[in-house]
C-alpha cells in the first residue's frame, strides 16, 4: 500500500547528485542515465543510445551458450556462463570505445573469442571458462603477440583501448 499523498515529503537537495553517483557505481552499463536536478524533482532527461551493433553482439553471445560440447569435434568445451558474462562485459566496453567487433565465436580452449579486424591487422579477446582473459594482436606477416587481460573493468578498458588504437 502506497504512503497517502500527504505523507510524500521532497527529495533532498542532494538527492540528483546521489543517486547519479549511486546509478555509476552500481551500474556502469547501459542505459548511461543523465540527470538533471529540478527544484522538487530528479527526472531522467536522456538515455545514451547503443550502438546498433550491440543488441546482436550480446544475443550471439547468449546463443552461443547453447553450443554443445565437442561442437569442434576435438573436445571443445562449450562456453561456461563465467565466459558469456565476460564476453558481454567487454562488448559493452567497445560499444563505448565505439569499436564493432568482426566476429564472435566459440573459442576452441572452451570459451568466447571475439575479434576486431581492419586490413591486414588483426586482434581477438579470448574469454576462457576459466574466468582468464587473453588477447592476441597480428599485423600482416608479423609473429601474433598474446598476453593476459586483468578481467575488472579497468584491466579489460585499458587492453581494449590498447587493442582499439593497434588495429585501428
Amino acid at each position: 500500500m502506497f504512503p497517502p499523498v500527504a505523507d510524500i515529503r521532497p527529495l533532498p537537495d542532494d538527492y540528483a547528485a546521489y543517486n547519479a553517483s549511486s546509478i555509476e557505481t552500481c551500474c556502469p552499463t547501459w542505459p548511461r542515465l543523465r540527470m538533471e536536478k529540478d527544484p522538487s524533482i530528479t527526472r531522467v532527461t536522456s538515455i545514451e543510445s547503443r550502438p546498433a551493433w550491440l543488441q546482436n553482439a550480446l544475443r550471439a553471445v547468449s546463443q552461443l551458450q547453447s553450443v554443445a560440447d565437442d561442437w569442434d569435434t576435438y573436445g571443445a568445451k562449450s562456453p561456461s556462463k563465467l565466459a558469456t558474462q565476460l564476453a558481454r562485459r567487454i562488448l559493452v566496453t567497445l560499444a563505448k570505445l565505439d569499436c564493432e567487433p568482426t566476429s564472435i565465436t566459440p573459442s576452441a580452449e572452451g570459451g568466447i573469442c571475439i575479434a576486431l579486424s581492419h586490413g591486414e591487422r588483426y586482434a581477438d579477446v579470448e574469454c576462457f571458462n576459466t574466468g582468464e582473459v587473453l588477447t592476441a594482436i597480428a599485423g600482416g606477416h608479423d609473429e601474433p603477440e598474446v598476453w593476459e587481460v586483468d578481467p575488472s573493468n579497468d584491466g579489460l578498458l585499458l587492453a581494449l583501448e590498447d587493442l582499439q588504437l593497434l588495429v585501428g
